[in-house]
């Protein structure tokens, strides 16, 4: 049996969701909200996938592993943000992050980024490049995009329609009931997208513990403290 958890932000900490991979298949536990990135790794999980950037740039440039999955993902590229570097994690205000950013990278910081700093900086305090070989960066679009034979999502995963989509890409892998859960079936704080955006994180780390997951790019750069800059997905 093979213990993997895919993990996505939500607002009351981390939506985990773990996955057994067993001889007579697989067993998805429900959902459990972890307050800390620390208590993620400390589920004892074989492989852990986690819906944030790890590994960020400390001067110009771009992440090769976020220009790649633009480029797999067309007309939804927009989906795919640049991080923050690390030297704007710890301001809290935004225009003085951006500025900072600015400094190091030449690009200011976007308010997608902004949204997430605080958690990027959570994890970012708790990697080591010892600890990759366990946790690994995953973008749900792509992996969404490798489950539906190289297609973007149509639909903002926000609406409806999104979740439906997505949904039923999810039950082509996993064992679910054609309509995915309402948003009172879930802890609260996790939403419906979040829980999806979760699941097919912990897909993608099944993939990876039966060695049937690729990552972007093929060599990945690694960044000022030895993390890998990579993104898993399944394998078709």
């Amino acid at each position: 049996m093979i213990h993997v958890v895919g993990v996505d932000g939500c607002r009351s900490g981390w939506c985990a969701v773990s996955i057994r991979d067993e001889e007579n298949g697989l067993t998805v536990s429900p959902p459990v909200i972890n307050p800390s990135f620390r208590d993620v790794v400390a589920s004892k999980a074989k492989v852990i996938c986690i819906d944030i950037p790890i590994g960020l740039l400390d001067g110009p440039g771009r992440r090769s592993c976020d220009a790649e999955a633009r480029n797999q993902l067309g007309r939804r590229a927009s989906v795919v943000f640049t991080p923050p570097c690390r030297a704007a994690l710890s301001i809290e205000d935004y225009w003085e992050a951006s500025a900072a950013n600015f400094r190091v990278t030449g690009r200011m910081l976007s308010k997608q980024a902004d949204g997430i700093r605080r958690k990027i900086r959570e994890v970012d305090s708790g990697m080591t490049p010892d600890r990759q070989a366990l946790v690994h960066e995953v973008h749900p679009e792509l992996c969404f995009w490798a489950l539906n034979d190289h297609e973007p999502a149509l639909s903002n995963k926000k609406r409806l329609a999104g979740r439906h989509e997505r949904w039923q890409s999810l039950r082509t892998v996993l064992p679910f009931q054609p309509e995915p859960p309402r948003p009172r079936d879930l802890p609260h704080a996790c939403a419906v997208d979040d829980y999806i955006d979760a699941l097919v994180a912990a897909w993608t780390a099944v993939c990876i513990s039966r060695g049937s997951a690729q990552r972007i790019p093929s060599q990945p750069e690694m960044d000022e403290k030895g993390l890998r800059m990579e993104m898993w997905f399944p394998a078709v």
